[in-house]
């Protein structure tokens, strides 16, 4: 090898080294706030890059902690353009991230503006009533009996310790949801495209189901009668106990489904 070309080669590898070590530079800012919201009041939140966890707690009000994260060239100008946007009031209140046009989660690792996150932690009430919108990252959410809505575009969407009506929509990502109760005679639907649904239900639940799946199968340690056909990619019966009946669906083109027993058998 030729002096020139050693000397190019060990030129290109340090320029390559520095455009990698930009772009790994990352920069983050807290955001912590308590707002106000009473018990039974609705929350929206609704992010774009990053996760969102929430817990149910007793009494009223939330607890907000909000990690802005940029990574790649101006990320700390990325992070201060950043807006965690408060509206409503304790009746009905939303939480929407604004990020700077164009600053995507993928950005920053290229070279080009940086990429923007925010991962979410709160404490709500108990029995409030939640949405959670998600595009790239991660939802979970626990021990909230009122009406919970999750949604996610690219994500694992988990939840447990859920006792009112329950909704979970994703679609690259698992669902894993426990239950705690069925609300009576509200439908419940879980949709995903890509991955598995996990539901745990209390032993005592007493629900009809709808199940398909595309690529996978179906698996229920409940014991159903079964209406009109099934195999291992669709599933309907009714489950009646206690005179409760709620309908369930579930609609999954990945991998399987699961209806099980909270504790097993």
């Amino acid at each position: 090898m030729t002096p020139h070309r050693r000397s190019a080669l060990l030129s290109f590898a340090v320029v390559l080294l520095l455009t990698t070590l930009t772009a790994a530079q990352s920069t983050e800012r807290v955001v912590e706030r308590e707002l106000d919201l009473r018990s039974a009041g609705r929350l929206s939140v609704k992010n774009a890059n990053g996760t969102i966890s929430v817990a149910g707690r007793s009494g009223d009000g939330v607890r907000l902690r909000a990690v802005i994260r940029a990574r790649g060239r101006n990320g700390a100008e990325s992070v201060e353009r950043t807006r965690i946007r408060i509206e409503g009031d304790d009746d009905d209140l939303s939480i929407v991230t604004d990020t700077p046009r164009g600053e995507g989660f993928f950005s920053g690792w290229f070279g080009g503006s940086a990429s923007v996150s925010v991962d979410y932690v709160l404490e709500v009430p108990e029995h409030c009533q939640l949405r959670l919108s998600n595009t790239n990252g991660r939802i979970h959410c626990e021990a909230v009996r009122g009406s919970v809505r999750l949604e996610s575009t690219n994500g694992r969407i988990s939840a447990r310790g859920i006792g009112g009506r329950f909704q979970a929509h994703t679609t690259n990502g698992a669902i894993d949801a426990s239950l705690l109760s069925l609300a009576d005679g509200e439908p419940m639907e879980l949709t995903t495209t890509n991955g598995a649904i996990e539901l745990d239900l209390p032993a005592e639940a007493a629900f009809s189901v709808d199940a398909a799946t595309t690529n996978g199968g179906i698996r229920t340690d409940f014991p159903l009668t079964v209406e009109g056909r099934y195999g291992s990619r669709r599933l309907s019966g009714v489950l009646v106990q206690f005179g409760k009946y709620v309908r369930e669906v579930l609609k999954d083109r990945g991998a399987h489904l699961a209806i099980a027993h909270i504790g097993g058998e």
